[in-house]
């Protein structure tokens, strides 16, 4: 089961994932992009993001949610405290 922890708003947790809090290793800024522009984020995934476009998913997530969506199961917007 993965950690959900939220929310993130500070400049210091942009750089952490949203579900497990660890290093999202965003690259965005990156000359050659970040890992995420050639990897299926599921919108799924996306839509239970406590607040878009505050910090991006690991990938670690990404891939967790691939094998199992189920571990995401009672995560949702509106499941923040």
């Amino acid at each position: 089961m993965i950690s959900i922890l939220f929310p993130m708003s500070s400049a210091e947790s942009e750089s952490l994932c949203p579900f497990c809090a660890k290093s999202n290793l965003c690259g965005v800024s990156a000359p050659g992009g970040c890992w995420c522009g050639k990897v299926e984020i599921p919108m799924e995934l996306i839509e239970m993001l406590p607040e878009r476009g505050k910090s991006c998913i690991c990938r670690n997530c990404v891939d967790a949610f691939h094998k199992n969506p189920e571990q995401f199961t009672g995560f949702s917007q509106t499941s923040q405290p």
